[in-house]
């Protein structure tokens, strides 16, 4: 709910494919009329993300009066217009009763929910977190049919195994 707050003129688009490959790119636009800032990488929006797990991201400041940063923002955006085609059962705009449905689903995990998990899982775990963990489900979410559906999608193109092939110099 505090990005939903934060970002009043964004846009937040959830993803899911219920198949077997995951689209999990997290890129993020900032941007004013003459400035923007670009950030792709690995790390979600959670705590782990952002503070405890090794995750690598790339961030590009652009000046948007030099026509190649222009240029480049517009690709970025461009993408994500495409990613961000609202379509049933694979990709919404975040709501917050679209984010209801999802932490009653237990798509979405609060961060006092996540500690505790982990906490479960690691030997010798940190401290707990203060804050009481979410509800559980309730019976009309368990009921409701699923808000994601698996598409059958082809794999990566570049991955070959457990390594990605060399990138076109040229794209």
């Amino acid at each position: 709910m505090d990005l939903l707050e934060a970002t009043p003129a964004g846009e937040i688009f959830v993803y899911r494919n219920n198949g077997p490959y995951t689209f999990h790119p997290k890129v993020y636009v900032f941007k004013s009329a003459e400035r923007a800032e670009v950030l792709a990488g690995s790390g979600n929006l959670t705590g782990g993300g952002l503070f405890t797990n090794y995750e690598a991201s790339l961030v590009a400041s652009l000046n948007l009066a030099v026509p190649e940063d222009a240029t480049f923002l517009e690709i970025v955006e461009a993408t994500l217009d495409a990613w961000s085609q609202p379509q049933q059962g694979i990709c919404y705009a975040l709501t917050p009763e679209l984010l209801d449905q999802l932490v009653a689903s237990g798509l979405v995990r609060g961060e006092a929910e996540l500690a505790a998990m982990q906490q479960t899982r690691t030997p010798n775990p940190p401290q707990p977190t203060a804050g009481p963990l979410p509800a559980e489900p309730t019976a009309s979410a368990m009921a409701a049919p699923p808000l994601f559906i698996a598409v059958a999608v082809g794999r990566d193109p570049y991955r070959r195994g457990n390594c990605y092939k060399r990138l076109p110099t040229e794209l």
